[in-house]
């Protein structure tokens, strides 16, 4: 259900500038459970992050199975996507856990 299938070198065209991802979404901090976490205030249309999936007021919990509670964690998404040919990601949408699967060929 939450599995897409990207093109390496569309994946690669979407992430060359750098300033654009940071204006394609707002990422905020947010606590849940008393635990830093960072959540998508905004999202673009036809971004990316839209693209992925993703959508405003969803909360990073994990990506490839590590904890996200710090910014350094949160960009681990783009990094992530640059070098990785699989990755999960975990959010949480209206208080429940949702799991998405990429894979970039």
């Amino acid at each position: 259900e939450n599995t897409f299938h990207f093109q390496r070198v569309w994946v690669d065209e979407q992430l060359e500038n750098f300033g654009q991802l940071l204006n394609d979404a707002r990422i905020v901090p947010t606590m849940k459970d008393e635990k830093p976490y960072f959540m998508f205030q905004y999202i673009k249309e036809q971004s990316i992050y839209e693209k992925l999936g993703l959508k405003p007021n969803d909360i990073i919990l994990e990506i490839n199975g590590f904890l996200v509670d710090t910014v350094g964690k949160a960009l681990r998404l783009l990094e992530v996507l640059q070098s990785e040919r699989e990755i999960s990601l975990k959010v949480e949408r209206e208080g429940e856990p949702v799991q998405f699967h990429y894979y970039i060929d």
